[in-house]
Order: structure tokens, then sequence, then C-alpha cells
């Protein structure tokens, strides 16, 4: 077999394309010529797009013949787009990343192609190949169980994310490895860093707890060699999104340092349980305001602002582990204490929700509330109470 360039090798093959497998012998000639003229002859705006950008013949066929004895690297490339745009699941990516991306004439093919618009890979590839990375990503993204985290305590001050690359991301996840004191040091190697806006994106891939010899990340096969990551931050570090693989406990921590290396050295992160409108949630601040058991049991209330000299943060919990609803009453009724008299002051609470008490906290945005769980000793079933407890109210 006639040897492959190795960077293009490499290339696709961290994408999930193996140029190997697209042609077993590029010197059989009309093997590889016919292979890929199959994948695209049904496909009007594949034959369109190649021809904008190649354009030596009037037939498919014939122009891919034609690339193929002038210029075999550009064929493999053409062939590894084509079994590439087949992985994107989700069409708008693409459309997204091409008009981005293209410029000038290349442009023009934009909406000649609607009824097949991964055919537009070919011009991302060919204008800007990094493009072709983030798209990789983007779409595996998709794939992904994304949980969405906030943070337990909103940071104010404003981050620059620009400048933040793969080497900076690497060399805070080399400090997190060498901080643990284990024997044997896992390792976790960076694949992928983009920050767009108020977004910063990463995946990274983290060696198994397992001893097995097979545990690269270095190689980023798509067997189970390693643990794959996403943790996608926004909001100034007050909100993660993140597709924590098979250690999700371990896998936080580390977003948690990373976001106190990056946005807060106190902040860190519970999960988000449901987003309710303001409205439909009033029922359950109500019932803490006047003390109703019926509705909600509370062992421990934290709220800010309270209306005392210096508006200070106030917490009063239950001692022996009963509710405090006729403590938060008894504290209006002879003390002329009004400790909630907005819902927006209400930090986080602890609710008896069957016999099991849960700390939630409460991000109340212009028309939204955001439930989060704090993150420990909560397995998901459990976590699961917690919105149902919150449709029961609802309904």
């Amino acid at each position: 077999m006639t040897i492959l360039d190795p960077d293009e090798n490499k290339y696709w093959g961290n994408l999930d394309v193996s140029l190997k497998e697209i042609c077993e012998d590029i010197t059989l000639e009309e093997k590889c010529i016919k292979k890929l003229f199959n994948k695209l002859k049904d496909s009007e705006s594949w034959e369109l797009t190649i021809k904008s950008l190649f354009s030596p013949y009037s037939d498919l066929h014939s122009t891919l013949s034609q690339i193929f004895h002038s210029n075999k690297t550009v064929f493999f490339q053409i062939f590894a787009a084509k079994v590439f745009a087949d992985k994107i699941l989700d069409n708008q990516l693409i459309i997204d990343k091409a008009i981005k991306i293209l410029v000038g004439d290349n442009r023009k093919i934009i909406p000649l192609v609607s009824n097949d618009p991964k055919c537009l890979v070919l011009p991302i590839f060919f204008t800007k190949p990094d493009a072709i990375v983030d798209l990789f990503y983007e779409n595996l993204i998709t794939k992904f169980n994304i949980k969405t985290f906030y943070a337990t305590k909103e940071t104010e001050s404003k981050k620059l994310l620009t400048g933040i690359t793969k080497d900076t991301i690497q060399k805070l996840l080399n400090k997190y490895d060498n901080s643990k004191k284990k024997r044997i040091k896992r390792k976790s190697h960076v694949w992928w860093v983009i920050s767009n806006g108020d977004q910063l994106k990463i995946y990274f891939r983290r060696e198994k707890r397992a001893a097995t010899a097979i545990k690269f990340v270095t190689h980023n096969e798509f067997i189970k060699t390693a643990d794959a990551k996403i943790l996608i931050f926004s909001e100034n570090g007050n909100r993660l999104d993140a597709g924590l693989g098979r250690e999700p406990t371990r896998s936080l921590a580390i977003a948690n340092f990373l976001a106190q290396q990056l946005f807060d050295p106190n902040i860190s992160y519970e999960e988000k349980i449901m987003e309710l409108p303001k409205e439909t949630i009033l029922p359950f601040f109500n019932a803490i305001k006047v003390g109703d058991e019926k509705i909600a049991k509370i062992l421990e209330i934290r709220v800010k602002n309270a209306p005392l000299d210096g508006s200070p943060i106030v917490e009063i919990r239950s001692s022996m582990n009963e509710p405090i609803n006729k403590n938060i009453r008894e504290l209006e009724k002879r003390h002329n204490l009004l400790l909630i008299s907005d819902s927006a002051n209400i930090l986080n609470t602890t609710v008896l929700i069957d016999d099991i008490p849960y700390k939630l906290h409460f991000n109340v945005k212009s028309k939204t509330v955001v439930i989060t769980c704090s993150n420990k000793g909560y397995r998901d079933e459990e976590k699961k109470n917690v919105e149902r407890f919150f449709k029961s109210i609802m309904s």
C-alpha cells in the first residue's frame, strides 16, 4: 500500500476518520475512485460543491478521476470530508459554521446546497481546517449526557475568556493531577478548547482508574481507553454545562478546580434540578413566609438583605432536626422581623421531602427561578424527589 501522508492520517484519525479504511490499497485506482463516486453520486449538492472548488470536468466520475491522478492528498481529503460529514448529527452546526467561515465566492455555495448542507464541510475544510476540528467537538457535545450546574455563590467580577488556550488548560489539569497524593498518578490530556464570547468549552480525556495497559489519552481513539469529559463554562463562570463521563464526582471536582483557577477561588457548583416560572413557585415561597408546614417543612434557611441594620445575611437552622416554620412565624409575630420580604433574598433552604433533608439553592432570575441541589450524599433518583415535590406544589 502506498504510504499516505502521516499528518493527514493523524488529523483525520483524531476526528474518528480512518484514511486507511477509506481505501485499503490506493494503488487500485479505479476501486478508490468508484468507492467515492458511489458515496456521492446520489447527492447533487456534493457534486455541485466539488465542481465549484475544482471544476475540471462536467461529470462527477471524470472530476474525481482527474483529482485522484493529479493530487491524491486532495482526493482523500474529499473522501474523508464525506465520511466525517455523515457523522454530524445536526446539520445546523454545519450551516452555522459555514456562515461564519466562508467568505467571497465560497460563501455563494451556501444557499445552493440546502437539500444536503453536509457538503459544506468541504469548503469549510479547504478554507479553514481548524474549523472542522471545532465542528467535530461541537458534534460530540450533542452526544453527551449534558447536565447543568450553577455556582452556589455568584461571582460578580468579570473575567476575560480570550487568551485561554489548550496549553492554559493543560497546565491547570497537570497542576490538579500532581496535587493528588497517589502512587500512580492519572493523566489528563486536553484535546480541544474554544472561547466564544461568554462561553469557554473544554474537551479532555482522563486515564482510567483501572490498571490496564490500554489507557491512552494522547491518542484520540474512540474506544474505551480513557474517560472523556466536556466542560462548558458560561455566565462569567456562574454556570457549568458538563458531560462528566463515568466518574461524575471526580469530574465535578476537576470542574470546580478549573473554575477556581479561572474565575473565582471560592466557586463551586451544584446540579440544576429544574427551572420554573416565578409565578409557579410562589406557593412555596409564601409557605416559607407564613410558616406553613403542610406545604413545606423547613429545617434551615439562609437569606440575604435581612431587615436589620446593615442588611446582613441571616441563617436559621433546626437544632433537633425539627421544622423551623414556627420559628420563622414567631420572628414576625413577636419580634416584628419579617425575615423574607422578597423571595429573591432566599439564598438556600433545607427542605424535608419524604423524610429526606434536601439542601436547595435558588437562583432567582427576571422570569424564572433555577433550583439547584447540593451534590453531597444524593443519588440521581433522590434528586428526582425534589422535582416531584415542586410539581406537586404547582398542581
